[in-house]
């Protein structure tokens, strides 16, 4: 494969909610290209892009595969998301580095969350967007019921470029609404047919609709229109391509991905009015004084770029995806990884066609190209020529609040998994790996939980590592209640030198977040000043474990007021083991409590669902702090919410919004676990201590 100049590609992030047949289309977009032999199909597990185990077996894709073909004199890098939410990162890093974003609406269904949240991030990134209505030869299709809802949902001009040509088990081809022909469409081979009587009518009401809204992006053939000129078929399509690129208009195709019907026509399309890198604005970063600047895809500029991407590949190895976004990066480039302050040489540059590697000698601004065997530069990372260095920002996305607990299976796996896991974290931009210090647990945090369970299957597939999974432990705490003095005594003698240290404490309640104060108000050296740490030191390491359920002991003043020794039986570990005891024996007797940790959430929901969501905040003991409408149909709920009811909030909340709910939550403070809800855990925890765990 030749290099491309910047004119000559077509970057394009293809995004769906899962099931509307995103894959499909590349597929046969691939087929009626020449790039492939054969069209794939996702039940028969063959598709070019969902080729790793997990995406075979799950029949849908989990990670962004890019497609690289030729067509004509054009060359164009698809980018095939996941369409599930629990991936949603991979459709942000996708669209970061495209220009065009093509979205898969399913005519058989409402438009759903994956299709409307892809829809906000490919607008929120300047995208150059396009929608495919597909499914339209199914039973209970409806083109006008997705069109209408396009209309409702985003907010932007939308207009129909392709009209279907009959319906459901009939529908056959298109309606060319710019150039007012139909088409019957056998797997590309196209039949001009009269428009139908019935369809007239509504062609003509498209097209009228079509040329007012591109008419508003150009002054002068608005004036034309105005005045009652009649806009041309070319001064329309010359509109249309300058109105997409500027996101004022978002043309809508349709057709049947199954039966490869306006396949062809979307190849056309985006050819001819996708966005490619010399059209598009130059991309935004700041230079190594942290000043703003631009970069242009520019060819004959300085090589910049940056890594959107990386896979670790159980067979090839470590894959690095690069963006070029300025200059020519040639094969065998030295190139400066700014964030690590390393050189690294590009040995090899591939062109890839899902796992097919192709390689090329120079690839141009724009392009997107595949490097292996990178070891030091990982997803997010910043290249240059040597001297040209800028930063790109990285996308962001959304946070990771559901969360997994896992060990590995075979004991001294912990270092292969602790490798395996830094790997992934790399490759994921929504993984997060976290060891939490209250319970001692690995903790993966991921958008939920068929992403976290498919991470899971891939430290088996990819790395070798089985590991057990479960809830993470809520770091729980426990305090006392009332005031108490106590005696905490040692005294032993077996023959020869004994062991005595006699202290009396008192334990008093603090306010929640004051951790434990110790004090010392020993008068008359009834205990002598060199043994009194030692009486701090073992009632300090007394309160990591309560008598409960075994949680730290937090907010508590321990003062040692009144004590005896003994001048050859006493030492500083006889006070220690004094102060433990003192310690221990006090706050079963201070009224001692569950405390849980308490987070401030907020939620963000759709105005229908706001009393359902309500209504469950409450029934998880719940506080609700306040509601405020957003502007634009949503409400957001603040609530303080026990961490231990929001273990499964993601899947919860998307189950009471339809996918549309959004929270984020921190921690704010601790707060006594009601005695019901205490109860079972206290009892677990001494099953356990009985069973010796």
């Amino acid at each position: 494969m030749r290099d491309y100049a910047p004119a000559a590609l077509r970057n394009v992030a293809f995004a769906a909610h899962s099931g509307a047949g995103k894959t499909t289309l590349q597929e046969a977009c691939l087929y009626a290209a020449g790039a492939t032999d054969r069209i794939g199909k996702v039940d028969d597990g063959n598709t070019v892009s969902d080729y790793l185990p997990e995406e075979i077996k799950r029949k849908s894709s989990i990670c962004a595969t890019l497609l690289a073909f030729e067509h004509g004199n054009v060359k164009f890098n698809f980018l095939d998301t996941p369409g599930y939410t629990d991936f949603f990162g991979e459709v942000c890093v996708s669209m970061a580095a495209v220009e065009n974003a093509v979205l898969v609406a399913n005519a058989t269904t409402e438009l759903e969350i994956g299709f409307e949240a892809a829809a906000q991030r490919a607008r929120q990134n300047g995208l150059a967007c396009f929608v495919f209505i597909n499914h339209l030869d199914r039973e209970r299709s409806s083109f006008e019921s997705v069109f209408d809802a396009l209309h409702v949902k985003l907010k932007i001009p939308v207009v129909a470029l392709t009209y279907p040509l009959g319906i459901e088990n009939s529908f056959r081809g298109y309606i060319d609404v710019v150039e007012q022909k139909a088409y019957e469409d056998k797997a590309g081979k196209l039949t001009e047919v009269p428009i139908p009587d019935e369809s007239m009518g509504r062609i003509e009401e498209l097209r009228g609709a079509l040329i007012e809204a591109a008419v508003e992006c150009d002054d002068d053939l608005m004036e034309k229109y105005l005045d009652g000129g009649e806009i041309s078929t070319g001064e329309l399509q010359s509109l249309i391509k300058k109105a997409v690129g500027q996101g004022c208009l978002l043309p809508v195709l349709c057709g049947s991905a199954a039966k490869s019907i306006g396949v062809a026509k979307l190849l056309a399309t985006l050819e001819e009015l996708a966005l490619s890198p010399a059209d598009a604005p130059a991309r935004k970063a700041t230079d190594l004084n942290g000043e703003a600047t631009t970069v242009a895809a520019d060819p004959a500029a300085p090589f910049r770029g940056y890594v959107f991407k990386t896979f670790s590949d159980p067979f090839t190895g470590r894959l690095t995806f690069i963006k070029i976004a300025s200059g020519t990066l040639r094969k065998d480039a030295d190139v400066v990884n700014l964030d690590r302050d390393h050189h690294e040489r590009l040995a090899h540059l591939y062109s890839p066609l899902g796992k097919k590697q192709t390689e090329v000698m120079a690839a141009q601004a724009g392009d997107i190209i595949l490097v292996n065997k990178l070891k030091g530069t990982s997803t997010g990372d910043n290249l240059a020529a040597p001297g040209a260095g800028v930063r790109f920002s990285r996308p962001e996305c959304p946070p990771s609040l559901y969360s997994l607990a896992i060990e590995p299976v075979t004991h001294g796996d912990d270092d292969k998994l602790n490798d395996a896991l830094a790997r992934l974290s790399e490759e994921d931009q929504t993984l997060r790996v976290t060891r939490d210090p209250a319970t001692g647990q690995t903790v993966i945090s991921g958008l939920g939980d068929i992403h976290l369970h498919t991470l899971v299957a891939r430290l088996k597939s990819s790395f070798g590592v089985d590991v057990n999974k479960a809830d993470p432990r809520v770091p729980y705490r426990e305090t006392i209640r009332k005031t108490v003095k106590y005696e905490g005594k040692l005294k032993k003698q077996s023959g020869g030198h004994g062991q005595f240290a006699d202290v009396w404490l008192e334990l008093e309640p603090l306010p929640p977040g004051s951790g434990l104060e110790f004090v010392d108000k020993i008068v008359g050296g009834v205990v002598p000043r060199s043994f009194i740490p030692g009486v701090e030191e073992g009632v300090r390491e007394a309160t990591k474990e309560g008598p409960l359920a075994g949680c730290p002991l937090v907010d508590i003043r321990v003062t040692l007021f009144d004590g005896k020794y003994h001048d050859v039986d006493s030492s500083l570990q006889t006070f220690k083991m004094a102060g433990s005891l003192g310690l221990r024996g006090g706050v079963k007797e201070a009224s001692p409590v569950l405390m849980e940790p308490i987070m401030e959430a907020s939620i963000e929901v759709p105005e229908a669902s706001a009393g359902d969501v309500v209504g469950d905040l409450n029934s998880r003991r719940g506080h609700i702090l306040g509601m405020e409408p957003s502007g634009d149909g949503t409400v957001r709920v603040k609530a303080h919410i026990p961490e231990a009811e929001l273990l499964k909030y993601p899947i919860v909340l998307r189950s009471l919004t339809h996918g549309r709910g959004s929270f984020t939550k921190q921690f704010d403070h601790y707060s006594h676990v009601p005695d019901n809800v205490a109860r079972p855990i206290i009892e677990e925890f001494q099953k356990r201590r009985e069973a010796g765990h």
